[in-house]
């Protein structure tokens, strides 16, 4: 009888730790808000790692609210974050670029560069169009995304190797 009394008491000494354990346990996790600005409106694949986490859960299991805001370009998200409106900022680097290039300084506190391969190669054009190659763009409109888009650069350099000038070409802001 007495190992029974015994047995009996382990066990219900184990069930009372584990009931006033139980809402601890049970109670949601307290989550940090990070409000993360992509200089884009549309979630890029391009930096799939760093938003992807969100939707696997990874952030919340890390205690992070993770809220991914979009911009309508890097000159939005680098404004939003010097107001404080966002934690991070994840543009482009050409506006940082261009303003260290002028000697200015650009407030970056950190860069992680994802790729150092060239990224922004090549024209995307309906299938069957005429267009073969940057030379073929002269007279035509092209999409950016905002007008002080920074692909106006990399298409201005582009069109110098065919002999041709950005103003040769219309930039057409598609949002």
């Amino acid at each position: 009888m007495k190992p029974l009394r015994m047995w009996l008491g382990a066990v219900l000494c184990v069930l009372f730790v584990m009931a006033g354990a139980w809402p601890a346990l049970g109670a949601p996790k307290k989550l940090t808000t990070v409000k993360v600005t992509l200089a884009n409106p549309i979630f890029n694949p391009g930096i799939a790692a760093l938003w992807i986490g969100s939707f696997m859960g990874w952030f919340e299991e890390e205690g992070v609210d993770a809220q991914f805001v979009p911009a309508q370009g890097e000159g939005q998200s680098l404004g939003w974050a010097v107001a404080g409106r966002t934690d991070i900022t994840v543009p482009r680097p050409f506006p940082i670029l261009f303003r260290a290039a002028r000697g200015e300084d650009a407030g970056v506190t950190g860069v992680y560069v994802y790729s150092n391969q060239p990224i922004y190669e090549g024209l995307a054009v309906p299938p069957g169009s005429p267009i073969k190659a940057v030379c073929d763009i002269k007279g035509k409109k092209v999409g950016i995304l905002v007008p002080n888009d920074a692909g106006i650069a990399f298409l201005a350099r582009a069109l110098k190797d065919c002999g041709l000038k950005a103003s040769d070409v219309t930039f057409l802001p598609t949002g």
